[in-house]
């Protein structure tokens, strides 16, 4: 009986792991609108994602390739 329990409580676990790690990503909850690379770069700057030095190449990039369009 507790064999056949801890069995199915197994088998329930296996599908709601599996089941949350593939399928459709959710969507954020406040999506917003689109911000722009430059903002998105700034962000990541403020939460210590990247450096100054990074911050400022990938704004020098920015400025560098503003005009041409993205391939």
């Amino acid at each position: 009986m507790v064999l056949a329990c801890a069995l199915v409580a197994g088998v329930a676990v296996y599908l709601v792991w599996n089941k949350v790690g593939r399928g459709t990503p959710r969507p954020l909850a406040t999506k917003g609108p689109e911000e722009s690379a430059e903002e998105v770069a700034r962000r990541r700057y403020a939460g210590g994602e990247i450096t100054y030095e990074e911050l400022q190449e990938i704004l020098r990039h920015l400025e560098e390739t503003r005009g041409r369009k993205a391939v």
